[in-house]
Order: structure tokens, then C-alpha cells, then sequence
């Protein structure tokens, strides 16, 4: 792709909480709030594991090992958004993330774990369409 001169787009999500919108880019841990973005992932990380969800390994594009692979999903840009919306938002207050891309689908299925095991209902645009996250369910069906 390079030698045709054809860039990639970086991941990119928004989110905005009492009227400031932040951004976040796939891999960026440069936001002040950081280490406690990083915490709550980790977090994460635990509950999604302990439902018994295996990581999409083959969603990560990157020649390298599995488990720098899922480190990789770790850092999608909307699983920071929503780690950000999860440190600064309380129950029932809903989390909105709009990504330039299309959401990867182990991000998908970890969206739906979060939605049930933090009791959060969470929407993210992707550049196809609406997903509302739900109790462990999204209103695509699994179809996007």
C-alpha cells in the first residue's frame, strides 16, 4: 500500500461528556487521565475473561505475536472512549461514542459484555450505522 502511496486511516472516537468532547486514536496514551483509562481496562479485561469471551485475534491486522495481538484490541480507539465514558459517568447515564471506522468484531462482542456486566447502555456510530449496546445485547443483532 505504501508504494501506491495509499495512507491508512487511524481508528479515531469520540465522546462527549458535560458539553467537552475528547478524542481518542487506536494505541494513544496521551489523554491526562491515562492511568486511570488504563485501570479501568484492565478491569475489563478481568470481567471480559472471567464471561469466558476468547479475544478476535484475527481482527488485529499487525505480523506479531497473539498475545501482542490482543493487547492491540485493548487499544481500539472506542474501547478507550468507552473506558473514559466508564471512569466519568454513573449508572444510568448513557455512553455515546461516534468511530470513524467500522467497529472490529471482537470489540463488538466486548461492548456487549461491558453493557451487561457494568449495567451501562452504551452507543456507538460506526461509519455503517447505530449500535445500542443493551444488557449484553446490541440492537444490530449481531449484523453489521
Amino acid at each position: 500500500m505504501k508504494d501506491r502511496g495509499i495512507k491508512v486511516v487511524p481508528g479515531c472516537s469520540s465522546i462527549e461528556l458535560d458539553g467537552l468532547v475528547q478524542e481518542f486514536m487506536m494505541g494513544d496514551w496521551s489523554h491526562p487521565e491515562a492511568t486511570e483509562i488504563r485501570e479501568i481496562l484492565r478491569d475489563v479485561s478481568k470481567r471480559v475473561h472471567v464471561v469466558g469471551h476468547k479475544p478476535g485475534i484475527s481482527d488485529v491486522l499487525h505480523s506479531t505475536v497473539d498475545e501482542e495481538k490482543e493487547n492491540a484490541l485493548c487499544e481500539h480507539s472506542e474501547r478507550l472512549a468507552i473506558a473514559h465514558g466508564l471512569l466519568k459517568t454513573k449508572v444510568p447515564t448513557m455512553i455515546r461514542i461516534v468511530k470513524n471506522l467500522r467497529v472490529c468484531g471482537d470489540c463488538h462482542e466486548v461492548t456487549k459484555i461491558i453493557s451487561a456486566e457494568y449495567r451501562h447502555e452504551i452507543i456507538v456510530r460506526d461509519r455503517i450505522r447505530f449500535h445500542k449496546f443493551v444488557d449484553g445485547s446490541c440492537s444490530c443483532r449481531n449484523f453489521w
